[in-house]
C-alpha cells in the first residue's frame, strides 16, 4: 500500500511537472513570437518614416503671396514632418536593436553531474526554472516594445497630418 502511495504521488508530480514544463515552453514560445511580430511592425514603420521623409523632401517650403510677401507656414510645417518623421524613425531603429534574451539553455549545465545523473524531473525542472527567468526578464522588454511601436505610430500620424496640411496650405494659397 505505501508502494502504491508512494508511486501514485511520483506519477503525479511527474504529471505536473510535464504540465508546467510544457506550459512554459509554448508561453516563451509564443512571448518570442510576439517579439518578431513587434520587429516586423517596427521595421515597416521604419520604412514609412523614410516614405515620409522622401515626401517631405518635395513639399513646399514656402509660398509667394504677393510680389513681396511670403507665407512661411509651409516651411514651419515642413520642418514639423521632418521632426516628426526623424523622431519616428529613431524610435522605431533604436528598438530593433537586438535583445541579449533568448531562453536557451547551454547544453553543457544539462551535461553536468548534478543533473545528468539526477532523477528525470531535476533536470526538467532546471529547464522550466530557466525559462521562468527568461519570461521575467521578456515581459518588461515586450511591454517596452509596445510603447515605442505605439509611439512611432502617434510620430508618423503627426508627419503625415502636418504634410496633408503643408499640401493644402500650398495648393490653396498657390
Amino acid at each position: 500500500m505505501v508502494e502504491t502511495l508512494e508511486s501514485l504521488e511520483q506519477f503525479s508530480k511527474t504529471r505536473n511537472l510535464d504540465f508546467a514544463y510544457e506550459y512554459t515552453r509554448d508561453l516563451l514560445q509564443m512571448r518570442l513570437a510576439n517579439f518578431d511580430k513587434l520587429n516586423t511592425r517596427l521595421g515597416a514603420f521604419l520604412a514609412f518614416g523614410g516614405v515620409v521623409l522622401r515626401f517631405a523632401f518635395d513639399s513646399p517650403g514656402s509660398i509667394r503671396l504677393a510680389d513681396s510677401w511670403v507665407c512661411y507656414t509651409c516651411l514651419g510645417a515642413k520642418i514639423l514632418v521632418f521632426a516628426f518623421a526623424v523622431a519616428a524613425i529613431w524610435v522605431s531603429g533604436t528598438e530593433l536593436r537586438s535583445s541579449p534574451t533568448n531562453g536557451m539553455i547551454n547544453p553543457k549545465k544539462l551535461m553536468a553531474d548534478n543533473l545528468f545523473h539526477a532523477e528525470q524531473g531535476r533536470g526538467k525542472a532546471f529547464i522550466v526554472n530557466t525559462w521562468i527567468q527568461t519570461l521575467e526578464e521578456i515581459e518588461p522588454q515586450l511591454l517596452d516594445k509596445g510603447k515605442r511601436l505605439n509611439q512611432t505610430i502617434i510620430l508618423l500620424s503627426l508627419a503625415v497630418t502636418t504634410l496633408a496640411i503643408d499640401m493644402l496650405i500650398a495648393s490653396v494659397f498657390n
